[in-house]
């Protein structure tokens, strides 16, 4: 026979008063429990984070049409800082 163990961690949380009476009436609506509701968002909240942070970092340029830089020598700062203010 194989044994499952589930472990429960008691805490307390300050929840806003409207969030929770919100809380209350969907778990009544629902027939779930509060816990169970909580326990659901939590678990969609750090999975949509994972979605989001998770991934390869991809870098998408924006192409824009306009004239040719010039040259810049990429080491002179405040000949960039020039250009992209439009100062030539």
């Amino acid at each position: 026979m194989r044994h499952i163990y589930v472990s429960f961690v008691r805490t307390t949380l300050n929840i806003d008063d409207q969030l929770y009476r919100a809380l209350k009436l969907r778990a009544a609506e629902t027939g779930r429990t509060v816990t169970q509701l909580v326990d659901e968002a939590i678990r969609l909240a750090l999975a949509r984070e994972q979605d989001t942070d998770g991934g390869a970092y991809s870098f998408e340029p924006a192409v824009v049409k306009g004239r040719v830089t010039p040259f810049v020598d990429v080491s002179d700062r405040q000949r960039l800082y020039d250009i992209m203010e439009g100062i030539d």
